[in-house]
This record gives structure tokens, C-alpha cells and sequence, in this order.
């Protein structure tokens, strides 16, 4: 067996260096894709949990898993992990995976295209990349370590790479785990805005999540699939051709080309051979199809129109406006076309289209659109001449019938009506927005099954008027709110006039604040921390139109006595700043509603939700699994004190997962090799009974050195006894929550876990 594989990067690798700034969920999508194209086999049907929630059989699943509990408590040393259950990789594939400019995947049917693309999305994260990786019939896992400051210094692209025997519990264990580490923390800052993290990548994986049944789970909590607002294609407007239905399904073959699979390559039907590699080897016929839907939107938005561009699954560019501009053939300049009518600001036409043949960017945020591929493409879904009949007819172009031109003259008109599928207010005026249509809006993003058809929509429109809730311009019912004007975030935030204290910038509680409830207001905060004197209030408030400084005293009195934490302050003033940009009426949208919603997507960890609790249980969980699987080589474990249902419930799992006989089960249980399948009962056994387990400077931060338990040990040992007790109910009852005495147990395990989190390295 090789002790080091070769990862010198290609001489391909040139072309791109100069393109690597990759946000962070672009760096996780890098790492996402391998795993997705990785679930290519058709056995992926069947799951077997875990007590713990794991999976152990083939329903596809990736998870995420942060590095802190917050990037506040954030260390270099942390890791970030990345894994899958798919089929792993053997190593001559983990070879070629890690080659920088190498790829061995095929660009039309594959998400990875680059193979570099995992080297510079890992390094964007951290210094240090361990992969390890095993395929279902391996008795071992395959671990490479890539130290790029070790390869560096060393002059070569040698990664050292490990064979590990895998455990007992461990025997049918395949797929891949990237854990990164050596972290850049100011780079990874956005991975803790979890609920934004989630709803990203739950827009980008969306339709392949769906169609793979593809289960992605970000820091312990699945991220949903997105799906557009759009009316049911059975309802219709109607344009001068006849009627136009709502949602116009795509399914358009352009062409077969000859495609050269090595260079990624489209070939002219004259040429035999690659222009690019002078080959034909590799060269295969492929079709040039697009395929999805373009329709329209129940609801009207500033910016949440447009058309998500797809390839294989995954959306490169998210509600892409391209296609609403004519460019005139002669000038070539571009024209909007859309929206317009009154409500220039206000959209509704969106779609998804696949074009895999078309060439994405090397960071894959966007298509080439200088290419042929994508020039096709646009005249098959919006046309070459204008939309607009009458300015179509002068410029001599015949009348427009391409998909979105369709919906474009069947659905352009703002007026109220079924017709157009606008509702009516009271004056009969159309309802372009409304606080009605937002909680429509909302309840339908929330999953809510009663708000998922368009039946509530569709009655709204069929009323003969509804009562004004807002109040409207009679003089100009179209025009839209009016966005305030955000400056660009200053580099460093300025210092408040407090000459008398020493302060420095609190990057946690500093930056840009923006709320759905509120459409295209952003509020940018400047935080500062006074770390000497004292305040009345503790804080002060700064207003600027959307800059809001906020300077906070964290020795004052109010802290110390009200037990609150400088961001409870900052939320209230925040959600009251929100209500007067946005002219907010307070019936409509209370200030309480603000700052829970504040709460939920900035602050998760300041008075954690119900499902965030269950979230930092999990977590907990699994990393006491991980850390117990690395002791149990070098300590033996008193498996007597595992009571007899949950040790049968032990085997039965290892008997059934691992195929093991009941010799071969004792073995397992003898060696502690049984960690995959204990319930948290048993963790929390194993733990009391050898606390010197996590009391290791690794887990936890405090270390026993002692053998003989002195008074603080046993304290601790007492403390920590009653947290794990805390989350044993918690696992019992957190789905039945019931009563005044169920919400005092959750706050005290609220406590606990936070406790918990602070004893953590």
C-alpha cells in the first residue's frame, strides 16, 4: 500500500487561478456536488436508523456539521465536517478526486465539474483537509490529509495518506467525510446565520433533493427543498392567440451535436475531430434539449421574479431577469420589457429551465452567456424580436410566440380580475400587496398544507372586492414601496464619539439586517463594546436612515441585574427601527412579531426555540458518539452497567446492520465497538461511570490528572449528572410539550446545554 498519493495539480489549473474567491455556501456546494454525483446507484431505498438518528442503510444523506456553537466561541482548531453515506470512493477514485485540475466527471449528467474546484472551495475554509472515505465490501477507511501548509514548505503534493480498520459497528459504514480544519474564522462567519444557510442551499439543491430524495442536513436540521409560488397550470389568461395557461411546461430539443467529453467541447456537424484536443476518441453525439417551465407567480415582487437556470439538478443562477430584455439587432442595446404597465418595480413571471449543455463559470454562479449554447437558448424561450406586439410589428419582427412572450401577453396587464389573476380591493383597484398577501405568502413558505394549492388564492381573486387593510394612493394604486438607498458597508465601522472609553468593534452584533416581513429594507448596524465605564442605560442608540450604531457598556448595572445580553437590546431597537422605515402599522405587524423573527434568524442561540434545542441536543449527541469511538481503542468500557433492555436492543442492531453472529457480538461489546447504536441512556452510563472519558482536555475542557476524585471533581461530576439528566427527559417528552412545569424543564435544559457549551474545548 502507498504511504502518500500524488495531487500535483494539471497544467489545466492555470486557466482558473484567478478566479477562486469563493463565498462559503460556494464552498460547501463544491464539496455538496461530489456527494451528490456520488448517489448513483439505484439501491438507495431503504434506511436504517440508529437511536441517534443516524443512517446505517442506503436513503440518501449528507450532513453539514459546524465547527462551534456560535462564531463567537470559534478556534482555528475547530472542525468543520462534511459527510455523506453514498458509495465512497476506492483509492485510485480519491486519487483522482483530489487532483487539482483533474475531473473525471462528465459535464452534461455531472454536478462536480472541476476538480480543482475542491481544493481551492477546502482551502477557502481552512489550511488543513482530512478525507476519509470507504466503499460497503472495505474492511478499512481510507483517510488523506491535505496540509497545505505543510506542502508548501515541503515543495511537493504529496498528501500522506492512512488505512484505518474499521470497528465492529462500523462494518457496513460507506460514503465519504471531508472534515477541514486549521479554519479561517472571518470566512466562515456566514456559516453560523444557520436558517439563511439553509434556505440557500435549500433553493440551489431543491429540485435534485426532490428528484434523488436526497435528505440534507445542515447542523442538524434538514434543509427544505424550495418550491415556487406559482399557480396551478390548469388556470388561464388570455392573450390575442386564445388562452394562455399559468404555467407553460418546457420540453424543447434543439439539436444533436457532437460533444468531446475530455475537452467539455461542442463540435460543428462539419468537424471529426476536437477543435481543442485535435481528437476523436473521445467525441459522442448529445442532445442540446431544454427542459422545465416558465409560469406565473400568485404574488407580485420587487425582486422575486425571474427564471432559476438548472444544471443537472442544481440552480447556477437564482431568478435570472436576462430574458425580460430585447436587444435590438441594430444598436444592441438592451431593452426592458418587463415589468412594466404601471408597475414597473413589480414582477411575477418565473420558471426553471435545465440547460446542461450550456458552459457554467469555473465558481458555477452563472452561465456563459457569450456562448452559442446560451444564445440558443434564449431564442427558444423568450424569442429575437420584442415581446410588446405593436413595437414588434414596427420594428418588422412577426408577433412574438415564444413561452415567455405568451405569458408576458397574457398576464402583463395590472388590472384586477380573474382574467388576470389579481385580486380586487374594495375600490376596485388591483391588490398588487398587502399584509393578507403576505401572510399568504408566508404560510406557504412555512409548509403549511392548507396554504400550499392556489385555492386560497383563487377564491381572493374570485371576490367581488375586499376591504382595504393598508391604505392606498387612490391617485397611484401601482406604485411601490420606495426601497431606502443602503450605503456599502464600511471596512472598518466607525468609532462612536465616547473619548472617554476604550471600545472596539463587536463584529458579532455588526452587520446587515434584513427581515421578509419588511421586503427590500436593509438596516446595517455598527456594534461597539466599551470596555471601561459605565452607562445609565447601558447602551446608546445612533440613528442614520438604514445605519443604526449601536455602543453597549457591558460592565453597567442593567447587565449584571436584569440578566440580559446586549443583542435583547439591540433586537428591540432594531425591530422598532424596522416599524418606522417600513411605515409599519402596529395592528398589522407588531413590534413583538419583529423581534421574534429577529430572534429566529440572527439570534438562534439567545433564547433558543423548541426545535433549536432539539438541534443542540442532537449535536451533543453525536459529538459524545464521535469522541467515545476514538477513546474505546485505548480504555476499556464497563459495559455491565448498561441495563439489560437497552444491551438486547445493542445486539439486535448489530446483529441485524453488521450481520454479526453472537459471538462475534460479544466481541463487539467487549471491545465497546457497539458506539453506532447507543441510545443516549447509554452515553450518559458510560459517562458517569468513566468520566475521565470527557474530563480529557479534549471533550470538555477541564482534565482530570487525578485517579482519587478530589471535591471539585466530584462536583463537576455531580453537575454534569444532572445536565445529562436534563436532556434524558428532554428526549422523552420534547415532542408532547404540555404545561407550565414542561416550560420551566426546557428552560433549566436550556441552561444546561448552554452550561454544557461552555465546558466544551
Amino acid at each position: 500500500m502507498p504511504a502518500s498519493i500524488d495531487i500535483t495539480p494539471s497544467p489545466r489549473i492555470l486557466s482558473v487561478l484567478g478566479d477562486i474567491d469563493f463565498k462559503v455556501w460556494q464552498c460547501l456546494c463544491e464539496i455538496i456536488d461530489n456527494s451528490i454525483d456520488s448517489f448513483n446507484s439505484e439501491t438507495f431505498n431503504n434506511s436504517v436508523l440508529s437511536p441517534h438518528g443516524l443512517s446505517f442503510g442506503y436513503k440518501p444523506e449528507i450532513q453539514i456539521k459546524l465547527p462551534s456553537t456560535s462564531w463567537s466561541r470559534l478556534n482555528v482548531n475547530n472542525s468543520l465536517v462534511i459527510k455523506d453515506n453514498a458509495e465512497g470512493m476506492t483509492l485510485e477514485s480519491l486519487e483522482k478526486s483530489l487532483k487539482a485540475g483533474w475531473s473525471g466527471n462528465d459535464p452534461i449528467t455531472k454536478l462536480g465539474l472541476f476538480g480543482m474546484g475542491f481544493n481551492i472551495a477546502t482551502a477557502r475554509l481552512g489550511k488543513k483537509t482530512e478525507v476519509i472515505t470507504s466503499t460497503k465490501g472495505s474492511k478499512e477507511f481510507i483517510k488523506v490529509t491535505i496540509d497545505f501548509n505543510e506542502l508548501e514548505s515541503s515543495g511537493h503534493f504529496d498528501a500522506p495518506i492512512e488505512f484505518i480498520p474499521k470497528k465492529a459497528d462500523e462494518m457496513q459504514k460507506h460514503g465519504t467525510e471531508v472534515r477541514i480544519t486549521k479554519l479561517k474564522t472571518e470566512h466562515l462567519k456566514p456559516l453560523f446565520q444557520r436558517k439563511k444557510q439553509r434556505e440557500i442551499l435549500g433553493k440551489i439543491y431543491g429540485r435534485i433533493l426532490l428528484q434523488k430524495e436526497i435528505r440534507l442536513e445542515y447542523d442538524s436540521q434538514k434543509c427544505k427543498p424550495f418550491e415556487h409560488c406559482i399557480w396551478n397550470e390548469n388556470r388561464t389568461g388570455k392573450s390575442s392567440s386564445g388562452p394562455v395557461p399559468a404555467v407553460i411546461p418546457i420540453n424543447i430539443l434543439l439539436d444533436e451535436k457532437k460533444f468531446c467529453t475530455t475537452c467539455w467541447n461542442w463540435l460543428e456537424n462539419s468537424e471529426s475531430n476536437c477543435s481543442v484536443c485535435g481528437e476523436d476518441s473521445n467525441i459522442q453525439k448529445r442532445e442540446r434539449r431544454i427542459k422545465g417551465w416558465v409560469g406565473i407567480q400568485r404574488y407580485f415582487h420587487a425582486d422575486h421574479y425571474g427564471i432559476d437556470l438548472i444544471r443537472n439538478g442544481r440552480v447556477i443562477k437564482e431568478l435570472d431577469k436576462s430574458f425580460f430584455y430585447w436587444q435590438d439587432p441594430e444598436t444592441d442595446e438592451m431593452e426592458l420589457e418587463y415589468p412594466r404597465d404601471g408597475f414597473q418595480s413589480l414582477g411575477r413571471i418565473v420558471g426553471q429551465l435545465e440547460i446542461d449543455f450550456v458552459r457554467v463559470t469555473h465558481q458555477k454562479d452563472t452561465f456563459v452567456t457569450t456562448s452559442k449554447d446560451w444564445r440558443d437558448v434564449r431564442r427558444a424561450i423568450r424569442g429575437d424580436g420584442p415581446m410588446q406586439p405593436q413595437i414588434a410589428k414596427s420594428r418588422g419582427f412577426a408577433q412574438n410566440d415564444k413561452p415567455i412572450a405568451k405569458l408576458f401577453s397574457a398576464f402583463r396587464s395590472a388590472k384586477a380580475g380573474v382574467a388576470n389573476l389579481i385580486p380586487a380591493r374594495s375600490n376596485g383597484q388591483a391588490m398588487l400587496t398587502d399584509p393578507y398577501i403576505d401572510e399568504l405568502i408566508e404560510n406557504f413558505k412555512e409548509g403549511l398544507t392548507d396554504y400550499q394549492s392556489d385555492e386560497r388564492w383563487w377564491k381572493l381573486v374570485n371576490q367581488a372586492h375586499i376591504e382595504p387593510i393598508m391604505p392606498i394612493d387612490p391617485e397611484d394604486p401601482f406604485e411601490p414601496p420606495v426601497e431606502p438607498v443602503v450605503p456599502d458597508e464600511p471596512d472598518e465601522p466607525d468609532v462612536p464619539d465616547e473619548p472617554d472609553n476604550e471600545t472596539k468593534p463587536d463584529h458579532n452584533l455588526s452587520q446587515r439586517y434584513s427581515l421578509d416581513l419588511f421586503g427590500g429594507i436593509n438596516i446595517t448596524v455598527i456594534a461597539e463594546k466599551c470596555f471601561s465605564g459605565d452607562h445609565k442605560n447601558g447602551f446608546t442608540v445612533k440613528l442614520g436612515g438604514p445605519i443604526l450604531t449601536f455602543t453597549y457598556w457591558p460592565l453597567s448595572s442593567v447587565f449584571k441585574e436584569k440578566l440580559l445580553q446586549p443583542a435583547d437590546f439591540l433586537i428591540n431597537e432594531l425591530a422598532y427601527h424596522f416599524h418606522t422605515i417600513a411605515q409599519n402599522e402596529v395592528s398589522e405587524i407588531p413590534i413583538t412579531a419583529v423581534e421574534l423573527k429577529l430572534r429566529e434568524k440572527y439570534f438562534p442561540d439567545l433564547h433558543p426555540t423548541l426545535s433549536e434545542l432539539q438541534r443542540k441536543v442532537a449535536v451533543f449527541q453525536d459529538d459524545l458518539i464521535h469522541h467515545f469511538k476514538s477513546k474505546i481503542s485505548s480504555f476499556k468500557i464497563n459495559i455491565s452497567i448498561i441495563n439489560n433492555i437497552e444491551l438486547a436492543e445493542i445486539r439486535k442492531k448489530l446483529s441485524q446492520n453488521e450481520n454479526f453472529d453472537a459471538q462475534q457480538i460479544e466481541q463487539a461489546l467487549e471491545k465497546g465497538e457497539f458506539m453506532s447504536y447507543a441510545s443516549f441512556n447509554v452515553l450518559k452510563a458510560l459517562t458517569i461511570e468513566h468520566p475521565q472519558l470527557v474530563f480529557d482536555g479534549d471533550f470538555f475542557s477541564k482534565k482530570w490528572t487525578s485517579k482519587e476524585m478530589d471535591t471539585e471533581m466530584k462536583n463537576d461530576l455531580d453537575e454534569l449528572q444532572s445536565f445529562l439528566n436534563d436532556i434524558v427527559w428532554f428526549n422523552e417528552n420534547s415532542s408532547a410539550p404540555t404545561g407550565r412545569l414542561w416550560t420551566a424543564r426546557t428552560i433549566r435544559l436550556s441552561g444546561s446545554i448552554q452550561i454544557l457549551e461552555k465546558w466544551r474545548v
